[in-house]
């Protein structure tokens, strides 16, 4: 067995093992939907809030979820936290505004700026308790793992580590949260694991969430999962591990596809599926006519951003 799979498997252990063992209580959208189906008073509910750590979802979908289920404006606005009251433990946000950090963050990644990113999600998760920041957190982690490891740096070990301590720790108070299983995929494909990476997918549509990103991460999970399957072509049947290689270079084809035909994806998502289909099938399938065609979709969708440039680039390297 090979040193790179025996610490896959060693990552494995840690990140999925004890799942279930005891944590601190930290409260949640859904513990708050259940203090009120409880019964318990609004004055009594934002005294909890203000008094435990909390881990709320408080994205626009959350809310109107929230509102759905009969919490009262009081009790979401302690939720959602002010100046004077709102991070986890009585820390105040200072206004932070994390949509924009979070779009800051998103775009730091794609030119690969990890590290900046990385630093401005941990304070962006110091100061807001907004749930959102440690997921996207975690992701930045496990994007930075899968740099260093497809440049053969063995200290993806070391961040993948990291990112599975904390998405462990979110673990009892998210597990009904769709968008915790999102970054659980992403790190479960980094570290080899396929039977975990489906069992987050399959919680992922079971919680209901977003049907296109889920159709994206597992077109990317399985992509990456094949580049490190064996080194032969996907096509070629005559190596060991191909048929494993094809095969996940089919399920990645095929997500990308299935995700491009839903009404609801939206043209940022089209030109990142269009790249990635390009980079599909010129790395796995050695299909670069095909690969072109993908890349010149992806400069058609979104010329001006970050796809759409790289496609183009691809296009002009194969001139």
């Amino acid at each position: 067995m090979s040193a790179l799979r025996r610490a896959a498997i060693i990552l494995t252990i840690i990140l999925f093992s004890n799942v279930y063992g005891s944590a601190a209580e930290v409260l949640t959208n859904q513990s708050v939907v259940d203090m009120v189906a409880s019964g318990f008073g609004d004055a009594l509910i934002i005294s909890k809030i203000k008094a435990s750590e909390r881990r709320f979802d408080v994205s626009v979908e959350a809310l109107k979820d929230l509102k759905e289920k009969g919490i009262s404006d009081e009790i979401i606005k302690a939720m959602i936290g002010t100046p004077e009251e709102g991070a986890s433990g009585g820390t105040a946000d200072q206004g932070i505004n994390v949509d924009n950090g979070l779009q800051e963050a998103s775009r730091l990644m794609e030119y690969d700026k990890f590290d900046e990113a990385i630093q401005l999600l941990n304070n962006l998760a110091k100061k807001s308790s907004d749930v959102r920041c440690q997921f996207a957190l975690i992701d930045a982690l496990t994007e930075k793992g899968w740099k260093m490891k497809e440049a053969n740096n063995p200290d993806w070990r070391s961040v993948a580590e990291e990112a599975q301590v904390k998405i462990k720790g979110l673990y009892r108070a998210n597990y009904t949260n769709p968008a915790y299983w999102l970054p659980y995929v992403n790190l479960s494909s980094l570290i080899d694991n396929q039977r975990h990476l489906n069992g987050g997918l399959n919680k992922a549509m079971y919680y209901k969430a977003d049907y296109v990103k889920v159709l994206i991460l597992k077109g990317d999970a399985y992509f990456r999962l094949a580049k490190f399957t064996n080194e032969v072509p996907a096509f070629d049947n005559k190596n060991r591990g191909a048929d494993d290689r094809a095969y996940r270079a089919r399920v990645a084809r095929s997500s990308y596809e299935d995700a491009l035909k839903n009404s609801s994806i939206d043209e940022y998502q089209k030109a990142y599926v269009y790249y990635r289909l390009g980079e599909l099938e010129t790395q796995l399938f050695n299909n670069r006519k095909r690969a072109s065609e993908y890349w010149e979709l992806a400069v058609a969708s979104a010329p001006d951003k970050r796809w759409g440039e790289l496609s183009r680039e691809r296009l002009n390297a194969y001139k």
